[in-house]
């Protein structure tokens, strides 16, 4: 009985794993027929395609920082505004951040689609990132569907750095 147990896992976490890739797939060949029918040249780097709109002159973004960001989200599919943070700057705590930040106006919160995206950005620059579902929110459902691929218009507006040592 516990082998039956363990082998019918054993499936059930495969075919989980073989949707995820399929959905991924079909999510990019999405995306780069979206970027061929419109003429824009992106660049992929960990499945999410980076358009530079300004390069920005400051450092570089990277996995620890707090940053400051105004953006704009459609949906790749219809080209709907989903939400839009343009007038003021909203200020994010990325994922590994340092312990004991303390900005009370950071929240955390940003799917890692816009995070891997954020990466690749320099302070001060603006950007669109090609971001698929299963790099957004996934199954989880926008209006009426499910599995929607996303675009953000970033600018990154500042990155605050906090000393590791506190």
């Amino acid at each position: 009985m516990k082998k039956i147990s363990v082998l019918l896992l054993s499936t059930l976490i495969a075919f989980s794993s073989c949707d995820k890739e399929t959905q991924l797939e079909e999510d990019l060949d999405a995306i780069k027929s979206y970027l061929k029918k419109n003429s824009i040249n992106a660049e992929k780097k960990n499945n999410i395609y980076h358009q530079i709109i300004t390069l920005g002159t400051g450092e570089k973004c990277n996995e620890s920082d707090t940053i400051a960001i105004k953006y704009t989200v459609k949906t790749l599919e219809t080209d709907s505004v989903l939400y839009s943070y343009t007038q003021k700057a909203i200020t994010y705590i990325m994922p590994s951040t340092v312990p004991n930040v303390s900005d009370e106006d950071a929240t955390q919160g940003i799917t890692s689609g816009l995070q891997y995206g954020l990466l690749e950005m320099n302070e001060g620059g603006v950007s669109k990132l090609y971001v698929p579902s299963s790099y957004a929110y996934g199954s989880s459902k926008i209006g009426d569907d499910s599995y929607v691929n996303l675009i953000y218009e970033v600018e990154l507006c500042e990155i605050k750095r906090y000393d590791k040592k506190h």
